[in-house]
C-alpha cells in the first residue's frame, strides 16, 4: 500500500480539481490510449509469446484491435453518453421534473488477469477513461513480460 498511496493521492486530486470531467480530457485520453496500443503492437505481441506462448496474430485480434475497437466507439459516442437524461415523472409527482445525470466517481483500481493480459485491463481502463475516472492499474504477476509492457 506505501507504493500505491503517493499515486493515489495524485489521482484523487486530480479527480477532485475536475480535469478528468472534461470531454475533450477524455477524448485525449481515449486517443492516447489507441494510438499507444497501436505504436506498441510489437511489444505487446511479444509479452503474450514470452508469457503465454499466443501467436502475434492472435493477440492482435483477440486482445488489441478489441481495445483500439472500444477507444474509437467511446469517442464517437462520448457526446452521447454524458448528456442528461430528461423523462415525465409520474403524474402523481407533477409538476416537477426528472433527469439522469451522469457523473464520474472517483479512483478506480483494475486487476488485469494472466490469461488476457491487454483486453481484461486496458478495457476497463477505456471504460473508466469514458465516464471521467481516474483509474490505477494492478498487472497480474503471472504474465511478468506484458506487464511489464503496460
Amino acid at each position: 500500500m506505501d507504493k500505491i498511496a503517493p499515486t493515489l493521492k495524485e489521482l484523487k486530486t486530480n479527480f477532485n480539481k475536475g480535469i478528468s470531467k472534461d470531454v475533450s480530457f477524455r477524448k485525449a485520453q481515449l486517443h492516447a490510449l489507441a494510438k499507444g496500443v497501436s505504436d506498441m503492437a510489437s511489444e505487446l505481441k511479444a509479452g503474450c509469446m514470452k508469457d503465454l506462448g499466443r501467436c502475434e496474430f492472435f493477440t492482435e485480434i483477440g486482445e488489441m484491435s478489441g481495445i483500439i475497437d472500444h477507444c474509437h466507439h467511446n469517442l464517437e459516442h462520448l457526446d452521447d453518453f454524458v448528456k442528461d437524461v430528461y423523462f415525465d415523472p409520474p403524474l402523481l409527482l407533477a409538476p416537477n421534473s426528472t433527469r439522469i445525470k451522469y457523473e464520474p466517481l472517483g479512483v478506480v483500481l483494475i486487476f488485469g488477469s494472466w490469461n488476457y493480459p491487454y483486453y481484461v485491463t486496458l478495457k476497463p481502463l477505456v471504460q473508466a477513461i469514458a465516464s471521467g475516472n481516474c483509474a490505477i492499474i494492478k498487472p497480474s504477476e503471472m504474465s511478468p513480460e506484458s506487464s511489464a509492457v503496460v
